[in-house]
């Protein structure tokens, strides 16, 4: 597995969110939603194109995304507002 692999990169839009959490990925991909204790709070899948992550249920504060494709894996900060 390639990490971080520029042409195959996932990303978040926007960084900072209210509702939800844009993801536009490259591949189909899974991920993990990790509070700043480390737990994992939520998990699920995503296909290629744009995504979006229910936020709204969330407290406010910093969490942290886990992007797992078949090409890549990263993980992006989540600043809950």
């Amino acid at each position: 597995m390639k990490t971080n692999k520029k042409s195959n990169s996932v990303f978040i839009v926007p960084t900072l969110v209210s509702n939800q959490a844009m993801v536009n990925a490259p591949e189909n991909y899974s991920y993990r939603l990790i509070d700043v204790n480390g737990r994992v709070i939520e998990s699920g899948r995503g296909v290629l194109g744009t995504n979006n992550i229910e936020m709204s249920n969330k407290s406010a504060g910093l969490y942290f995304i886990e992007l797992i494709g078949v090409t890549s894996k990263e993980i992006k900060r989540i600043i809950k507002q």
